[in-house]
């Protein structure tokens, strides 16, 4: 499991930027964690414009500090599995945020999404080729009957089902709030 956050050496890595206190301070509940992953979001784009690399939300510690990526990797993959479960998540390129997710999920409190996406990496991982070997046959709907459905339907539940116990989004506020320096530049 990757932890995030470490800067990395090479391009960037000298001068992450970030928000102050006071900053973040100045928005609503209600729009921090947008606002966080746009400033993220933005930084991604600037440095890898066309598809980021593997392993790029270790990449973006050496141009954000480790806040930034804990909300958006939680954020990204919350997104992912919502929108279209686990098969989704390993298709997109959002597959290369699964050694960062767990570590996004515990360190905001949201244990039980990090138990069951820790549990879906060890499912993608003892199927990897098997799916590397699907998405490469670029066929969404092969893929979904063959391994999402198969594979991932379980864990899409409990993850649904962490969804009813606590909300990502809550923790995600609670913990900017408490944790400012870990935006700071």
């Amino acid at each position: 499991m990757a932890r995030l956050g470490s800067p990395t050496k090479g391009r960037g890595a000298s001068r992450p930027r970030g928000l102050s206190a006071g900053q973040l301070a100045a928005v609503a509940d209600e729009e921090l964690v947008a606002r966080i992953n746009d400033y993220t979001v933005g930084t991604l784009r600037r440095h890898f414009p066309r598809n980021p690399p593997q392993g790029y939300a270790q990449l973006l510690a050496g141009y954000l500090p480790r806040g930034f990526l804990i909300v958006w990797v939680a954020a990204e993959v919350q997104y992912q599995v919502d929108n279209g479960g686990f098969a989704q998540f390993f298709w997109n390129q959002s597959r290369h945020l699964a050694d960062a997710a767990v570590d996004a999920f515990v360190t905001i409190g949201a244990r039980c999404h990090a138990a069951v996406t820790a549990k879906a990496i060890q499912v993608y991982s003892e199927n990897r080729k098997e799916i590397e070997l699907l998405r490469r046959g670029g066929d969404w709907k092969v893929y979904w009957r063959s391994a999402g459905d198969r594979l991932f339907d379980a864990l899409d539940g409990a993850f649904y089902k962490c969804n009813k116990l606590v909300k990502t989004n809550t923790l995600q506020v609670q913990w900017i709030r408490s944790n400012t320096n870990a935006f700071k530049p």
